[in-house]
């Protein structure tokens, strides 16, 4: 605190795409530049409410937004205005997605997974601004291996991490998946 930063409970580090170092702490979002500090508070309405018992989490997308994830709270900020985006849930409507969220994910290209609540997992494209599921919450896998828990994308395969360490790629291009693996189970 005495050095600028605005309090001493650090949630996360990342830096924005513009090459500052974003340091989220309680209540704000720090900004350094590598000599000064420059800070937003976090307001409660703009979060959305969730159950999401992970980690914390920060995903820049292409359109130079800010997504924070945290235990009950999911929250975006503009990174062009700096502001935050309020409604989410109007954000999912309109990709397609009305069940409530459980998890979140951004993609290296910017595209988006969402987790709902009845563990189906869906993939909005953002080139194409269609919504794909993914995966069935009523699917074997997912009572065998567990929910995903992340996602990494190389190319056009996307690496989907189950909650049991089961790994299955998912090929972009083709729309299924094309492999998978149990080396981490």
């Amino acid at each position: 605190v005495t050095n600028g930063l605005s309090d001493n409970q650090v949630r996360s580090l990342s830096m924005t795409p513009d090459g500052l170092l974003s340091i989220r702490t309680t209540a704000l979002i720090n900004f350094y530049n590598g000599a000064n500090f420059t800070y937003l508070r976090h307001n409660v309405r703009d979060t959305y409410n969730w159950r999401y018992p992970g980690v914390h989490k920060e995903y820049f997308d292409t359109q130079s937004r800010l997504w924070m994830i945290e235990e009950h709270n999911l929250s975006l900020l503009d990174l062009k205005h700096n502001q935050f985006v309020n409604n989410l849930s109007a954000i999912f409507r309109s990709w397609g997605i009305e069940a409530t969220l459980r998890d979140f994910f951004v993609d290296a290209s910017g595209n988006y997974w969402c987790l709902t609540e009845a563990n189906f997992l869906f993939y909005y494209c953002i080139k194409t601004q269609d919504l794909i599921q993914v995966i069935d919450g009523n699917d074997d896998l997912i009572r065998k291996h567990g929910v995903p828990c992340e996602v990494l994308q190389q190319n056009d395969s996307c690496w989907i991490a189950l909650k049991s360490g089961y790994l299955q790629c998912w090929d972009m291009k083709k729309g299924c998946f094309v492999k998978e693996d149990e080396y981490l189970v």
